[in-house]
């Protein structure tokens, strides 16, 4: 016996009432599913434009920084950038430095031998180099007062001991370190230690106090 249904008012095989209800659920789940899609595609498109501003004004930022800061750069190369000599004289300043890192190696070591020598190196190559100061008259009287500095350090630290002593060539480095970093020479780290204020160059990456060994063996900070 076939089930009947009443659809405004006839009776319709109910097969052919489920076939139209699924018709008509289907069609409107595309409609959903297509106001959905179109949702999406909009919200997507509305996400990559705002990273797509979002980058381009990061990317706009980034130029500009890097602009300024070589702008930045090469004033600061301009402002800092150290003094050009003659090549003689050129040549017995780096003789002096060379001596200086030799010196600063005696006195981490606290090689009582060794720093004599190097002392005493110290001395002849500040005599060379002032002596070729004469080819340089417009540095001629900065530098000569400058060495005869050191010299004059350097000297008394040969002839001091104890704490006299470090305040000496602490003086003598001073001076030393001043014209290291003032002339194209040959490049050295110079380090200072806070917590006893001196200053000194050596050509190793990791500090090697000189004038406190003991006391502040790894203090230093890298200025250059």
């Amino acid at each position: 016996m076939k089930n009947l249904t009443t659809i405004k008012g006839q009776r319709a095989p109910l097969p052919s009432m489920i076939r139209s209800s699924a018709n008509w659920l289907a069609s409107k789940s595309r409609r959903r599913f297509n106001h959905s899609s179109d949702s999406l595609l909009l919200s997507l498109r509305s996400i990559n434009q705002s990273k797509t501003r979002a980058l381009t004004a990061f990317l706009l930022a980034l130029t500009l920084m890097a602009g300024l800061m070589a702008s930045e750069s090469t004033e600061a190369r301009r402002r800092y950038r150290r003094m050009e000599l003659n090549d003689q004289l050129v040549e017995e300043l780096n003789g002096m430095l060379r001596a200086t890192n030799e010196m600063h190696s005696a006195f981490f070591e606290q090689d009582e031998q060794k720093i004599e020598t190097a002392l005493q190196k110290v001395v002849i190559s500040i005599d060379k180099a002032s002596k070729k100061t004469s080819l340089e008259d417009s540095q001629r009287t900065h530098l000569n007062k400058m060495l005869r500095a050191a010299k004059s350090g350097v000297e008394m630290t040969k002839n001091t001991a104890g704490e006299d002593r470090k305040k000496n060539l602490q003086k003598a480095m001073k001076q030393i370190v001043q014209i290291a970093q003032l002339y194209d020479l040959d490049r050295y780290k110079v380090f200072f230690c806070p917590k006893d204020r001196s200053v000194w160059l050596q050509k190793s990456w990791k500090a090697k106090n000189p004038i406190h060994p003991k006391l502040y063996a790894k203090c230093g900070k890298l200025v250059r």
